[in-house]
């Protein structure tokens, strides 16, 4: 593993420790040593150019001085987060890295609030990884895809049942957008699988990034989806909703934001990539809303 990436889950870990603890200063524990972290952030830094992996946190914190100092309760989750990671290049969770790339949300508000507002998290703070779900907790993130093909399915019906379903159902938005910095949720997922964990397999498919904001000047433009969410009871669980759901790209319904201020020529990237990589998924206008039962 490179040194850049052992730099990036130690600057990870520095950040939990001051949420922890906004009295940390690494300068001065540095000078006066009595921080209780003192003898696992020295062993960090000494393995730096060569990390092994943790067996577990009891591990990791048996290199501070005083492994049963009280002081260290207030930092147990970031030591949590520090074992997922260190040795094994996988993201520090919750931190945002250099992207670069145009993504896709879905979302069925209008144009006009988007291209002025852009996306922001339902709670602004940290982005958390959910080991038990293997994703990014939404409430936290901003969810995006590479693929617009998967954007297209969100937002998801409310519930599930007929009520919900005929409720998601009809005209939404795919919103395209420049995403400069945020988590690779998919890199974590792939790790996870390929380390035995069957939830991150079945996750991986959709590509999901996540940022803690998209800026309006971020947002390229949108295009008009028809969805129609289908309720076939006894069969189909809530979270299996790509069996569920139908979509269809509006055809010449691509709108650019005239306030996006990013990289140039993403706009035009955007219009091909719909132009050519979609052709299966695009219709000419939006369709009658179909049965919600079957």
């Amino acid at each position: 593993m490179s040194a850049m990436m052992s730099q990036s889950h130690m600057d990870g870990f520095l950040a939990d420790i001051r949420r922890a603890n906004p009295n940390f200063n690494e300068r001065a524990f540095l000078g006066l040593q009595t921080s209780s972290l003192l003898g696992l952030l020295t062993h960090l830094r000494a393995s730096s150019r060569n990390p092994q992996r943790f067996a577990n946190a009891a591990a990791a914190l048996a290199h501070c001085n005083n492994p049963a100092d009280p002081r260290l309760q207030k930092y147990q989750g970031a030591i949590r987060n520090l074992v997922t990671v260190w040795g094994t290049g996988a993201p520090y969770p919750g931190q945002e890295v250099a992207i670069g790339r145009v993504v896709f949300r879905g979302d069925d508000r209008q144009p006009a609030t988007i291209f002025a507002a852009g996306f922001q998290p339902r709670q602004p703070g940290p982005l958390r990884f959910r080991g038990a779900e293997q994703d990014i907790d939404p409430n936290t993130a901003v969810a995006v895809s590479p693929r617009p093909a998967v954007a297209a399915n969100f937002p998801l019906p409310a519930a599930y049942g007929p009520g919900a379903f005929q409720a998601a159902s009809g005209r939404s938005y795919v919103y395209a957008c420049y995403l400069e910095r945020g988590y690779n949720t998919a890199g974590l997922q792939g790790l996870n699988f390929v380390s035995g964990n069957a939830a991150a397999g079945n996750l991986v498919y959709a590509g999901e990034m996540a940022s803690s904001s998209v800026p309006a000047a971020h947002v390229l433009g949108a295009i008009e989806v028809w969805r129609n969410f289908i309720h076939v009871p006894g069969i189909f669980r809530p979270r299996d909703w790509i069996a569920r759901g139908v979509f269809r790209f509006i055809r010449n319904s691509w709108q650019l934001n005239p306030r996006y201020t990013g990289p140039a020529g993403y706009g035009a990237a955007v219009a091909n990539l719909f132009s050519y990589e979609l052709q299966t998924f695009v219709a000419p206008g939006a369709p009658a809303r179909g049965p919600v039962t079957g």
